[in-house]
């Protein structure tokens, strides 16, 4: 009934429209008739249906010469689609700058009245967006692969003439120069004059090539070390990108020992000494930004070694958030620095972020209206930290922080910063004054928080002083985060779940790394620009975070074990690092791999 209302409606409402526009448009042809037949132009057609007009209504040398560069724009655009991939630049970007602006142009040039407006425009839109990724590309790549120079164009012409016999010579490209567009700057030796010898003479060895390669592909990974092992059959290359290690193509033994010794010749080391450790510095250029590098030479179990460290960006964390820390226990951690007394007792393995961890969590506590101290070896200075005044110690003359600090509490300190915990007498010292109404914040090496607190009793710190005043642990991991841009979603099997203590039905999909289609081939197979189709870009940390109960301290004192503390722990409802961590995967921040790979390999 309404569908049949609506239709009476629009066939009213239509039929209202178009009785006028008729009437306009019969105006118009019999206005335009009368002109014509009073101007005499008037054009005479056959009668026969068959015969046809003098033709010559549209211009063949326009249409050919806007043919022309329409095939000329397939060209350059498919050049650009293929170039784009190679140089691991966004073709959604570039591919769309190029297509979208030439074909907009090109329906102008038939809609506008003037030619000699249209194909202007139209030879802007395909110059524009060209010239625009030539530019950009340009300075990636090395002088022999650039396009639109001198030489560029010279080769153009000598391709393009000689099938007709003119022959026009052309430079040929220094196969050494082959490879990413980098620039190495020796460096170690410091008379310039020196360096630069050096580097010719790097040049003329066979691993030039290779060592460029090999550190322009690791740059592009974002890795922060690269090694070369020498090894008695091959040469074994990796570099690592996110704390993990990625295997590299392998050398023979001969083009190895030569890229170790240009690693030697560039940095400014001695490539005749091969037991020795060695150490120099150098710098390379890569896509306009200069990386500075440590290299190390040394003699490992396997043979000899090369090292490459980049000095990398450190990414400025400012706050608890920035490093991955929820809010809840962000409150808790803010809450146990605030306190005017106890021990605060920070841990973490090797390399999984503590440093930064401990120096961002002194920057959220207040320190403008506590004295803030921080006890230091002379040797090892820590980051500095605004408002916290440095005391330090001599380990060279067998000192430790217990010889500093009569001295330092005659300056009433509120808050005394200690890292490293090593030695027993230090340890008990703080403590003591954890539980005399100071407030002491340590850290020390341990696979999570609650082991922390059996460590602190391995070095022999009486466990009456330590649990009389330890309030709170914090531990950590570092995780790899899955690559938004090329993560997969997937629905995970129960044995799956059960494996990570996740109840089913809890989770409807996790993410993945990119899982490879067996029936493409490589080349076919999509390359994320991201993260270099590693499947993962950066990392975060995964806290626990625990407030000392009474029952945790009466087993510190009475059953020291760790059975008996992690059930006390979770008696207190303490989340484990790899509860925590099931969650980040929940949340699609990382991947189950992932956390299998970081606690399996560390416990």
């Amino acid at each position: 009934m309404n569908c049949a209302r609506l239709r009476r409606r629009f066939a009213n409402i239509s039929s209202r429209i178009a009785a006028p526009l008729l009437l306009v448009a019969c105006w118009n042809l019999l206005a335009a008739a009368a002109s014509a037949q009073e101007s005499g132009v008037w054009p005479i057609m056959s009668e026969d249906a068959r015969a046809r007009g003098p033709g010559f209504y549209l211009s063949v040398w326009k249409i050919a010469l806007a043919w022309l560069l329409f095939l000329l724009w397939v060209r350059t655009s498919d050049w650009v689609n293929r170039d784009v991939h190679e140089r691991r630049l966004s073709y959604a970007t570039w591919n769309s700058l190029v297509v979208f602006p030439f074909l907009v142009a090109m329906v102008l040039l038939w809609i506008l009245p003037s030619f000699w407006i249209g194909f202007p425009v139209l030879l802007v839109a395909y110059c524009g967006p060209l010239l625009a990724y030539v530019a950009k590309r340009n300075p990636m790549v090395m002088d022999d692969d650039k396009v639109l120079t001198g030489r560029h164009i010279k080769s153009l012409f000598a391709g393009a003439l000689s099938p007709v016999g003119v022959k026009i010579q052309v430079e040929k490209a220094d196969p050494r120069d082959a490879g990413p567009k980098i620039e190495i700057i020796p460096g170690g030796v410091g008379s310039e004059r020196d360096e630069r010898a050096n580097l010719l003479r790097a040049r003329q060895m066979i691993g030039f090539a290779p060592v460029r390669r090999l550190l322009g592909e690791a740059l592009a990974h974002r890795a922060d070390t690269v090694a070369v092992d020498l090894l008695p059959a091959k040469t074994e290359i990796r570099f690592q990108v996110d704390g993990v290690w990625h295997p590299f193509e392998p050398e023979d033994v001969a083009t190895g020992a030569s890229m170790a010794d240009v690693l030697k010749l560039i940095s400014g080391l001695d490539c005749d000494e091969h037991v020795a450790r060695q150490t120099g510095r150098c710098s390379v250029e890569f896509r306009l930004r200069r990386h500075a590098c440590e290299v190390v030479a040394e003699m490992a179990k396997t043979g000899e070694r090369a090292i490459v460290r980049f000095d990398v960006d450190v990414v400025p964390f400012e706050t608890l958030a920035d490093l991955g820390m929820r809010d809840k226990t962000q409150a808790a951690l803010k809450e146990a620095l605030a306190a005017k007394q106890g021990v605060v007792l920070f841990s973490s393995l090797p390399k999984h972020g503590l440093t930064t961890t401990f120096n961002v969590a002194l920057m959220s506590t207040d320190r403008l209206m506590r004295e803030v101290y921080a006890i230091e070896p002379a040797e090892r200075p820590e980051k500095h930290i605004e408002n916290v005044t440095v005391v330090t110690y001599d380990e060279s003359k067998q000192q430790t922080a217990a010889h500093v600090l009569p001295g330092l509490l005659r300056k009433y300190p509120d808050v005394i910063v200690h890292r490293d915990w090593s030695d027993a007498e230090s340890v008990a010292q703080l403590c003591q004054l954890g539980a005399d109404g100071k407030l002491i914040v340590g850290s020390i090496g341990a696979k999570d928080g609650i082991e922390s607190l059996l460590r602190v009793l391995m070095l022999r710190v009486p466990a009456k002083v330590f649990a009389g005043s330890i309030t709170a642990v914090v531990g950590q991991r570092l995780v790899r985060k899955l690559c938004d841009g090329c993560k997969q979603a997937y629905q995970p099997s129960a044995a799956e779940l059960r494996a990570f203590g996740i109840p089913e039905g809890r989770v409807q999909q996790l993410f993945r790394v990119p899982v490879p289609d067996p029936a493409k081939k490589k080349s076919e197979l999509p390359f994320c620009e991201q993260c270099e189709g590693i499947g993962y870009f950066g990392r975060t940390a995964v806290f626990e975070f625990a407030v000392v109960t009474d029952e945790m301290r009466r087993v510190l004192v009475e059953q020291p074990k760790m059975d008996a503390l992690r059930a006390a722990a979770r008696a207190a409802k303490v989340r484990s690092l790899l509860e925590e961590a099931v969650l980040l995967a929940a949340a699609g921040v990382t991947s189950l791999e992932e956390i299998n790979r970081v606690f399996k390999s560390n416990g």
